[in-house]
């Protein structure tokens, strides 16, 4: 296992960040590159870091935010449908879409849900894994997933959501966190959940630290599971104040 790797979190169109933390990664001598998805979206420019990526052989897994991103491309070659009745969101994506070229688009169909790193004995996923459940009878929720009921599989519940519920009415309810019941022998990394500085929990290690909205772009280093990060140039979105929903 003496192959270094670096696995990027959730990069949401800040393109000069990624510029710079990939400088940071080549300067280690790293073997691959991997990111855990969420390449697009919110940040200034989405196209710019899917295109970063594909020219520069950077590997990886599908995002929540790529999966609505190609999902909206199906939909708007249907003869039936009405550009002008689509959301704000969807319209940035229609906006996104239009500057894509046809080899991005490719690199994003052909994104995996999951990625083994064998030889690391690492599984690199966007949103988590259902515990108890082997590699293949995990299922498309894996791109979003953040707090279940392993009782109740087809509610996912995101952190919190104001006027709904928080994470400890769920806790209450039998949910919690996917990472907490984490238990199985390979170590996951992931993105999706925002935390202001990575989270080790058990075996899994949670990435996305917050950079669109004003944190910090982080990269893990394996074998050493060493994070190196660059801080966010601004917040270029913003999270809506008491809801820990989609990153």
């Amino acid at each position: 296992m003496d192959n270094r790797i670096a696995i990027i979190g959730d990069i949401h169109g800040c393109i000069e960040e990624l510029r710079e933390l990939h400088a940071k990664i080549v300067a280690e001598g790293v073997d691959a590159i991997y990111h855990l998805g969420d390449l697009v979206d919110r940040g200034p420019d989405s196209p710019a870091v899917v295109q970063f990526c594909r020219k520069n052989r950077i590997l990886g897994v599908m995002g929540n935010h790529e999966s609505s991103l190609l999902s909206l491309l199906d939909k708007s070659r249907s003869p039936h449908f009405d550009t002008e009745a689509v959301s704000q969101a969807k319209s940035e994506r229609m906006k996104i879409l239009a500057k894509l070229k046809s080899d991005d688009l490719t690199y994003l169909k052909a994104l995996p849900k999951l990625h083994l790193l064998e030889s690391h004995q690492t599984v690199l996923v966007h949103g988590g894994l259902w515990p108890g459940r082997e590699l293949w009878q995990q299922d498309r929720s894996i791109l979003y997933l953040q707090v279940i009921n392993p009782s109740r599989p087809h509610e996912i519940r995101w952190t919190s959501k104001f006027g709904e519920y928080s994470l400890e009415q769920s806790r209450a309810e039998g949910y919690a966190p996917w990472a907490e019941l984490y238990d199985g022998p390979q170590r996951i990394i992931y993105g999706h959940t925002v935390f202001e500085e990575p989270q080790i929990l058990g075996n899994t290690v949670g990435v996305d630290t917050g950079c669109v909205f004003g944190g910090k772009l982080t990269a893990v280093l394996l074998p050493d599971l060493r994070f190196i990060s660059v801080k966010a140039g601004k917040a270029y979105a913003l999270r809506k104040a008491g809801y820990e929903g989609e990153s």
